[in-house]
């Protein structure tokens, strides 16, 4: 059973990743691009695994279940993308 992502920003290589449990597995996938439109933030990650671990390689208290609040200063006046 796949467990709900949770998101952290990994400061030492600065980037955005959700961080999904399958089967005791770990697999971390990164931001490649947000579109930000008046209704909201939509993020796209990759679709394949960047890494994986066998443990849980995060601290709860250092995690969030929703990334849009890493971008909560994002001012919108057009429809745009961030790509990384």
């Amino acid at each position: 059973m796949t467990a709900k992502p949770v998101y952290v920003f990994d400061g030492v290589i600065h980037e955005l990743v959700k961080i999904v449990e399958d089967r005791g597995e770990y697999l971390v996938y990164r931001l490649k691009d947000v579109l930000v439109t008046a209704s909201g933030k939509v993020f796209t990650f990759e679709s394949e695994p960047h890494a994986s671990w066998g443990y849980k390689p995060y601290e709860d208290a250092d995690v969030l279940s929703d990334p849009a609040v890493y971008f909560h200063d994002v001012k919108v006046w057009t429809n745009h993308k961030v790509r990384f």
